[in-house]
């Protein structure tokens, strides 16, 4: 980590990696905080720890980190990572939204070595991004709230698309949209030609993915006119053979296929290096168990992990015979009630370490346990 301090030793006592490596496993920041308050030769340590990420929320907390990074000029290379996606929650009353907004736009100025940012409600923040430029930039996810999406105006998108095209290094790209993407040139050739992992709501991200060899897709397509439009979007992600390594659809889009089972089928035949895949469990008139064994039996033989997630409650219970497809996979099942738990999912769970139960809130750290890398929400 970039700041710490290059002495051999403190006080005689210890290697300075030594002490690096203790408050790695400090899992509160404000255990490090303390630390760093002990002494000057422990705050040097401790700063990088402490300013790699700030994150809006709590936003006491984060108002204090802010204002003293702005302090201190060498604190401005430390700041690695800013989670701004609960701006939204922040209510006027606590503190002015415009007095957060320059805080925030002085960060994102003085950022230089910013890796990752996260901002949501882009209606009213965007103009804290138009004039930035963050060379070391990598990762950029982007939420418009529904309810802030005014379709005659597309300067949110043109916005996006400007400080994304400025930012060539960035590889993993996540937009949250309840809007089409707008005929804005996203041609592959001259837009994030370094573009490997990619997660997108909205209602089509078609020319985003047209002609892209990425590793990591996580679609959640919603419907336009009423309609979810699949093509061509399947037709650009089955040309992605030679480099997709993860992949993961909504409910929404399986529902818009017409013979779900045949299809998903025939869609992951092109796809021969395949690690991950998540489907929906099953619904209404789609494909039955038998359909979802077919498909997992269909799959490369490089695919080690599924996740299978469930929309409804309770939810349909899976047979034995299910998990016997792919003896060799690691299942990822989604939970979020006790009924799981103490269900046949908790009974099996408990017999067989292939089977992870994880709510959204533990499906990072599952991800992570089992190798896949780091997922975008």
């Amino acid at each position: 980590m970039t700041g710490i301090p290059n002495s051999p030793s403190i006080s005689g006592v210890l290697l300075v990696e030594l002490y690096v490596i203790i408050i790695w496993h400090v899992v509160q920041k404000s255990d490090i905080c303390s630390l760093a308050r002990s002494s000057s030769m422990f705050q040097l340590i401790a700063e990088p720890f402490i300013y790699h990420s700030l994150s809006i929320n709590p936003l006491i907390t984060f108002l204090k980190a802010a204002k003293s990074t702005l302090l201190r000029p060498h604190r401005h290379r430390l700041v690695h990572g800013l989670n701004l996606n609960e701006l939204h929650s922040v209510r006027s009353t606590y503190f002015k939204r415009s007095s957060l907004m320059q805080l925030m736009a002085r960060l994102l100025t003085v950022g230089s070595r910013l890796e990752a940012l996260y901002i949501s409600t882009f209606d009213y923040s965007s103009w804290i991004i138009r004039n930035c430029n963050h060379q070391h930039l990598t990762t950029v996810s982007i939420w418009i709230p529904d309810s802030q999406y005014d379709p005659k105006d597309n300067h949110i998108y043109q916005t996006i698309y400007n400080y994304t095209k400025r930012h060539p290094n960035i590889k993993r790209l996540t937009i949250l949209s309840v809007a089409e993407l707008p005929p804005i040139c996203w041609n592959p050739s001259d837009y994030l030609p370094n573009l490997d992992t990619f997660n997108y709501s909205g209602p089509t991200p078609s020319e985003l993915l047209k002609g892209r060899h990425l590793t990591r897709i996580w679609l959640n397509l919603r419907p336009k006119n009423g309609e979810v439009e699949i093509e061509p979007t399947m037709s650009y992600i089955s040309n992605m053979g030679s480099t997709l390594l993860f992949l993961d659809l909504s409910e929404s889009m399986i529902r818009a296929i017409t013979w779900p089972s045949q299809a998903i089928r025939g869609f992951v035949r092109n796809l021969p290096l395949l690690r991950y895949l998540g489907l929906p469990r099953k619904f209404a008139n789609s494909y039955s168990e038998d359909d979802l064994v077919d498909i997992l039996q269909e799959c490369p033989s490089t695919l080690s992990i599924f996740r299978m997630k469930h929309d409804g409650f309770p939810p349909p219970l899976p047979t034995l015979k299910l998990f016997a497809a792919r003896e060799t996979l690691k299942w990822i099942i989604n939970t979020s009630t006790l009924y799981y738990e103490n269900g046949f999912f908790g009974a099996f769970g408990r017999e067989n370490p292939s089977i992870r139960l994880s709510d959204k809130s533990e499906l990072r750290r599952t991800l992570l346990k089992l190798g896949v890398g780091v997922e975008p929400w």
